[in-house]
């Protein structure tokens, strides 16, 4: 009854967060740097960047994006104007240390800038 299904929804939630964007973030690096069936891994794991051990555990990326700049998107706020992960260094892994939050709107144009300097 009541109890079976309050414990299978127990045991199926993991930790609540997954209507949030950071999650969604978080997934979409997964499949980049794991998935070799994801349409855009031979960018990310197809080229050898990988996502450090670390951040596997969602709750431990979750605290680093939230101690290091990450706000959910507000009410009316233009897409470009939302939180975008960037890796400084685009060859190295997705990490603490090598990763900042910037508006999608920035990303876009780093992204611009390295392109155009691998022709």
């Amino acid at each position: 009854g009541c109890l079976a299904h309050e414990l299978t929804s127990a045991r199926a939630r993991t930790h609540g967060h997954s209507t949030e964007r950071l999650y969604n973030i978080w997934i979409g690096i997964r499949q980049r740097c794991n998935n070799s069936d994801y349409k855009l891994y031979k960018w990310y794991g197809g080229k050898g960047v990988k996502l450090c051990d670390e951040w596997n555990d969602y709750s431990k990326f979750r605290e680093w994006a939230y101690a290091n700049g990450y706000e959910e998107p507000k009410p009316g706020q233009s897409k470009g104007d939302m939180m975008s992960i960037d890796r400084v260094d685009p060859d190295k892994a997705y990490s603490p240390d090598n990763c900042r939050w910037v508006s999608l709107r920035q990303n876009v144009s780093y992204m611009r800038k390295s392109h155009a300097n691998q022709r």
